[in-house]
This record gives structure tokens, C-alpha cells and sequence, in this order.
């Protein structure tokens, strides 16, 4: 009887450090897969981030390039002036020669 309740003893003690090693194991587990939840949920922060920036430059790229093609119709249209006063003058400088 004594050798059976040992033999229980040792059955049960072996049964406890699996049990101990596994929840080890799960608890390892868990903690990487928590680190590596919230790795994600940074990088899906980031990408977030750099798409909002990118957007801001988007926006700041139309502005430049509308205030480019505004500045050339300015600069066009002060050449047609400048042309037409040119004209003008000449044609004041001539008539009164004459």
C-alpha cells in the first residue's frame, strides 16, 4: 500500500511540473503575443500618421503648383501689357515726329 501511495505521490508530482512547464510555455506565449499585438497597433498608429502627413504635403504640392500657374498667367499678362504700352509708346513717339 505504501509503495502504491508513492508511486501516486510521483505520478502526481510529475503530472504538477508538466502542468507548472505548460503554463509557463502559455505564458510566454501570451506575452509575445501581446508584445507583438501592440507592435502592431504602433505600426497601424505610424502608417496612420505618415498618411495624414502625406496628405498635408499633397495639399501643400496643389497650393504651390496653383500658385505656380497663377503667377505664370500674372506674368503673361504683364508681358501683353508691357507689348501693348510698347506698342503705345511707339506709335506716340512716331505720330509725333511726323
Amino acid at each position: 500500500m505504501q509503495t502504491i501511495h508513492e508511486q501516486a505521490c510521483g505520478t502526481l508530482l510529475k503530472a504538477e511540473e508538466r502542468v507548472s512547464t505548460a503554463i509557463r510555455e502559455l505564458t510566454i506565449e501570451f506575452k509575445s503575443s501581446a508584445e507583438h499585438g501592440a507592435e502592431l497597433n504602433q505600426a497601424q498608429r505610424q502608417i496612420n500618421t505618415l498618411k495624414y502627413n502625406q496628405q498635408q504635403l499633397q495639399d501643400k504640392v496643389n497650393a504651390l503648383k496653383k500658385d505656380k500657374e497663377d503667377s505664370k498667367q500674372e506674368v503673361e499678362k504683364a508681358k501683353k501689357n508691357n507689348e501693348s504700352l510698347k506698342q503705345k509708346t511707339l506709335k506716340m513717339s512716331v505720330s509725333k515726329r511726323v
